[in-house]
């Protein structure tokens, strides 16, 4: 959708997909996405496993190649292994002491790139779930933020705290350069917290990317609107505070139970779901 404002045309909404969901787990990520319309992808540094691959220039360049070529904008750069190697129990266990690294190459990586936001999630082993995980994601995000500073570069960050603790959480971090990345899924699903109401209470706090996905009993399960976790009403409530920004589809096309709608066309699932999104916005 396009506002015309004081002369001038105005992108008010992009559309884009997260790498790690897309058809082939993200190869051809950006032909891929330019051929189902969308205006960007979600990168991901990868794991420590394997070595990061977006930390390598080769790879950070061919994916810069391939954006240019298509027409495809990269609107942040995701650290999922995080959620692995985490630092949600201190920076001296062996997982703090990577994660703490990972995140200063990621900052690195991104600046090169020229990517102006990095994501941060805190689910799976990087869970906050008590005091300690608490005070030690604080700490974390403070160190990140210092860091990306020196770039330039905006914080997202995600989780699944109730609102009100995600609110304290970010306020207890104190940098100006941390926002929160809103998902229209995890915070039902993993916190067990309501989706609207939540996304009521944060709104004031969130940055201009939206993470949307469904699902009723499995994570990124079901296409947009067909799973549990209201996400019209979502829908609505961002359109009726006038959001203006990046939407970016986070379902899991390349694996079941979504992918088994459509085995040999799994690309036309992320349409759907794209085609769901502009319809709910009026786009």
């Amino acid at each position: 959708m396009r506002d015309k404002e004081n002369g001038a045309v105005r992108i008010k909404y992009k559309f884009g997909v997260t790498q790690w969901g897309m058809p082939g787990d993200g190869l051809y990520a950006v032909r891929l996405a330019n051929e189902a319309g969308l205006d960007g992808v979600h990168l991901e540094l990868g794991s420590y496993a394997k070595g990061y691959p977006l930390a390598q220039e080769r790879i950070q360049d061919a994916y810069l190649e391939d954006g240019a070529k298509y027409g495809i904008e990269f609107p942040a750069l995701v650290l999922n292994d995080l959620t692995v190697n985490d630092f949600a129990h201190g920076r001296d266990s062996e997982k703090g002491r990577i994660a703490y690294e990972q995140i200063k190459i990621g900052l690195k990586a991104a600046s090169r790139m020229k990517i102006k936001v990095v994501s941060i999630p805190s689910f799976l082993s990087g869970l906050i779930e008590d005091k300690r995980t608490f005070d030690e994601s604080v700490k974390a995000l403070q160190f990140c933020c210092d860091e990306a500073g020196q770039y330039g570069i905006t914080i997202m960050h995600e989780a699944a705290l109730r609102a009100d603790e995600h609110i304290r959480f970010i306020k207890e971090v104190g940098r100006p350069n941390i926002k929160i990345l809103f998902d229209t899924m995890n915070y039902r699903f993993t916190g067990g917290h309501d989706q609207v109401d939540t996304l009521h209470t944060l709104y004031p706090y969130i940055i201009d990317q939206v993470h949307v996905k469904d699902g009723v009993t499995d994570l990124s399960g079901a296409l947009l609107g067909k799973g549990s976790m209201d996400f019209y009403k979502q829908m609505d409530y961002l359109v009726s505070q006038k959001y203006q920004g990046w939407f970016i589809m986070e379902n899991y096309y390349c694996e079941s139970p979504l992918r088994n709608l459509n085995e040999e066309d799994q690309l036309s699932l992320l349409i759907k779901d794209l085609q769901t999104v502009k319809s709910a916005l009026g786009n």
